[in-house]
């Protein structure tokens, strides 16, 4: 009977490992119009990992994330325009995070305004 409780807490313990959870509005206007296009997307994963999302299968956004201390991260990410046909690669950036921090960064390319909020909190790993 103890080998068994003592099974079930590890094996909480290791299901209830903590993650960073990232929050992603995506959002792309042409210059000069009113026409905005938004995305919400997030992801969960490992500390210290890279991930690759795929919006609507029109942009590709790269992170990799990076524990500075407990509680901080930087976050690189990069921002790549597939909307054409043609893989454009419209910027990338690396700021440091406290957990929980939102920031917004914007870049100019091709004509267009594109805009990129992360927002980050910790998140349960399955």
């Amino acid at each position: 009977m103890r080998f068994l409780v003592l099974f079930f807490l590890c094996s909480f313990a290791v299901n209830a490992e903590d993650g960073l959870f990232t929050r992603l509005v995506f959002e792309k206007q042409e210059i000069g119009s009113n026409l905005l296009q938004s995305y919400n997307t997030g992801v969960l994963a490992d500390f210290n990992s890279s991930n690759t999302l795929k919006i609507s299968d029109l942009y590709q956004i790269a992170m990799t994330n990076r524990v500075i201390e407990d509680g901080k991260v930087n976050i690189y990410f990069s921002l790549k325009d597939t909307s054409t046909g043609k893989p454009y690669n419209v910027g990338a950036d690396a700021r440091d995070f406290t957990i929980g921090q939102q920031e917004s960064f914007e870049f100019t390319n091709n004509g267009y305004i594109y805009t990129l909020i992360i927002d980050t909190s910790f998140g349960k790993l399955p």
